[in-house]
Formats: structure tokens, C-alpha cells, sequence
């Protein structure tokens, strides 16, 4: 599967059967995006009713600075039924670039890092480790893909700033020597769920 010439819009979508087949809530703790070399933007939006309610977004990919991008937000959750939305934005001069394992080729990746850890259960003693992708072989988790070709960079739409945002106040910032003395409460053992966007593989 090649990225396509020019600009391109790399969709996927995990189907809200995916994350049904856990019975509770998680708490994700760090969101990672990732992409390689002619990555443009990521973005990873979270779909609730029929609704976006929370998006992760890297506005301008570095592949060289980046590895795997940290989305700076808070902790936030994830329901039964929730689906998500990996977008990923390229720009390849000659349309040679497809997507695969190597740095020289291409990947659209999400990590969620969360707790409770969960496990699927696919019976005869099989256990899988939560994940999303594309042709993966698991009907309830296989993602939905759409490509599309851009005519200029205006329909990356990126945001370039946040409204109603704060500089931290010099007396609210966080003593270092607070993370170790019991300030902050361990959470309790989490899971590296992935959703996984490069086309045909999938990555733990």
C-alpha cells in the first residue's frame, strides 16, 4: 500500500465493537502518536454517540525530533462503545513511499497507555492484548481506511493555538522533591493499547 503522490489524508477508524469487548472504563494516562519521515500531522480523535469528544493532535510532524510524540493533555477515559478516529497527513514527491516496518516507509499509530489492564478472551485459552488495525483478521477490532488526495497544505487543517489558556503561575509550579514523598499516588498497573493505522500490520 503506497502513501500516494502529493498530499495525502490517511484515515482510520476503530469501530466502537472494539473497545465493547471490555465491560468497564479505563483511565488513559498518556496518549503517543506516531508517524515516520514525510509525515505532515496526526491526529487522534476519540467518538462517543456519534460525537468527538476529546482529539490528540500533533499540528507539525518532525520525524526526527519526534519518535513517539506525547500528547500534552490530561488523563481522560475511555467507555464501551467509545471509537476512534487515527488521521495521518503525508507529503511524498514521488509517491514511491509505502507503509511498513521500516523508518524508510510508513506507519499512523496511536498508543494509549491506560489502566485497568484488559485482556480479550477469544476462548480455547487464547488471550489477546488490546488493539486496532487494519485487516488484522478480528472483525470486532478491524479498522475502517480512507485515503484521500489533497490539493495544498490549507486542508491539513491545523490548529495553531489553544483558547483560554494560562501561563502557570511561579507559585503553583510543582516541587520536584514533592513526586517522591507520597504528593502523587501510583497508579495501579496499566496496558499499552495501540491503534494502529499502518496498512495490513499491527504493532504491541
Amino acid at each position: 500500500q503506497t502513501v500516494g503522490t502529493g498530499i495525502t489524508k490517511h484515515e482510520f477508524e476503530c469501530p466502537s465493537s472494539c473497545s465493547s469487548l471490555v465491560n468497564q472504563e479505563v483511565t488513559v494516562l498518556r496518549e503517543y502518536l506516531h508517524m515516520h519521515e514525510v509525515g505532515l500531522r496526526i491526529t487522534n480523535e476519540q467518538v462517543r454517540n456519534g460525537e468527538v469528544i476529546r482529539s490528540g493532535n500533533v499540528e507539525y510532524w518532525e520525524f526526527d525530533q519526534n519518535g513517539n510524540a506525547a500528547v500534552q493533555q490530561d488523563e481522560f477515559t475511555v467507555k464501551p462503545g467509545d471509537s476512534f478516529r487515527t488521521t495521518c497527513y503525508y507529503k511524498d514527491t514521488d509517491g514511491s513511499r509505502t507503509f511498513g516496518l521500516a523508518s524508510s516507509q510508513e506507519m499512523c499509530m496511536a498508543f494509549l497507555y491506560y489502566y485497568p489492564r484488559q485482556v480479550i478472551e477469544l476462548g480455547v485459552g487464547m488471550n489477546l492484548g488490546w488493539f486496532c488495525g487494519v485487516d488484522i483478521g478480528f472483525p470486532q477490532c478491524d479498522a475502517s481506511y480512507q485515503q484521500t488526495t489533497l490539493e495544498s497544505k490549507d486542508e491539513l487543517n491545523r490548529e495553531y493555538a489553544v483558547e483560554n489558556t494560562e501561563c502557570v503561575a511561579e507559585g503553583d509550579r510543582i516541587d520536584p522533591s514533592d513526586v517522591n514523598s507520597g504528593a502523587f499516588a501510583s497508579p495501579p498497573p496499566f496496558q499499552l493499547m495501540a491503534i494502529v493505522g499502518a496498512v495490513g500490520t499491527f504493532f504491541l
